[in-house]
């Protein structure tokens, strides 16, 4: 969607969910294509290890209106300036389609596979580089059900991610509470719009039992920059949820404030204040760990993404912190 409101991957902004008996997971096979050139079709898993500061991400980003695909494998620790001093990058722009069965996707050129175990609960991920002398073998098993977005082509869903990775020859195992999300249907253009910074968070406890999922710009009346933008406050918190332990909630409200490095980019943690639809009031807290800021298309920077330490009404968990930039906003950032 091109509506600002929609920015940032986000598809809706609708205050429902959608069904989850609607969530897709074998290849794609034709459910509400639309005819847009740049309608998308994604796959994401992140994994992380946080005593070496150490996040990883897999993606697959298929354009079937181009019967083509962009995707790779990035693997970092702790800050990167640029994306090429990430201890493994391997990122492909245009590339054929992966091959897909309904068990399966494969993408030759990146020697990368998605094995459908079990649709919505088990996957198995298959990564090898020789050339870098670094490889991937994940298990993963989700922990609770997917939550859809209203508009039924988007879900975010809590993962237990173990296996072994072998990074530029140094070989560690992976043990973590992560993400996945999944698309489909939309168009995900690359305009370029006049808009403040927006972040997409997720982060999960130990057990599984307790995990969010919110996208949102800053509070306006908190960072004078995003008051700049004049926006409307539905324009600012886009959407959100939070999980306890069966639980399923809308976030109805948020305020955020983002502090940041002497850059001016590059943040360093979170404050941010929830509400949800009964009522209940919820403390985040985030700090940094490990980034990267890449362009994934030429007319946005993203730091896709961040390895985050996230504190929720005093339990410790993890995930991830994506923040998007279009040319306007980072150029007032660093005016």
């Amino acid at each position: 969607m091109t509506d600002e409101k929609n920015l940032g991957y986000m598809s809706s902004a609708g205050m429902e969910f959608g069904d989850p008996v609607n969530a897709i997971d074998a290849p794609y096979t034709g459910v509400r294509q639309s005819t847009d050139y740049s309608v998308t079709e994604t796959w994401w898993w992140c994994f992380h290890i946080p005593e070496l500061k150490l996040n990883g991400e897999i993606y697959f980003w298929r354009h079937p209106n181009l019967k083509t695909m962009s995707g790779g494998v990035w693997v970092f620790k702790g800050i990167k300036k640029h994306h090429l001093q990430c201890e493994h990058f391997n990122w492909l722009n245009f590339i054929p389609e992966p091959q897909m069965t309904q068990e399966s996707l494969f993408c030759p050129e990146l020697n990368l596979r998605i094995n459908i175990i079990e649709p919505l609960k088990k996957h198995e991920i298959i990564y090898q580089n020789p050339d870098s002398n670094t490889c991937l073998h994940l298990k993963t098993e989700s922990l609770q059900l997917p939550v859809l977005r209203s508009n039924n082509a988007h879900f975010e869903q809590v993962q237990h991610i173990r296996g072994d990775l072998t990074l530029a020859g140094e070989k560690l195992k992976v043990d973590c509470v992560s993400f996945r999300d999944r698309s489909w249907g939309e168009p995900r253009p690359e305009t370029a719009f006049a808009h403040p910074p927006t972040l997409w968070g997720v982060g999960g406890s130990s057990d599984g039992k307790r995990s969010f999922n919110f996208n949102s710009c800053d509070d306006p009346e908190k960072n004078p920059l995003v008051a700049s933008y004049g926006l409307p406050k539905e324009a600012i918190f886009k959407t959100g949820w939070i999980f306890n332990d069966g639980d399923l909630r809308h976030i109805v409200d948020m305020s955020k404030l983002t502090h940041r490095g002497e850059d001016g980019l590059q943040a360093s943690h979170y404050d941010i204040a929830m509400v949800d639809e009964k009522g209940d009031q919820y403390q985040l807290t985030g700090t940094i760990l490990a980034a990267v800021m890449w362009s994934p298309w030429p007319n946005m920077a993203a730091f896709f993404g961040q390895l985050c330490e996230w504190t929720l009404d005093g339990e410790s968990m993890y995930g991830e912190a994506q923040e998007i930039f279009f040319g306007d906003s980072l150029k007032r950032m660093i005016r």
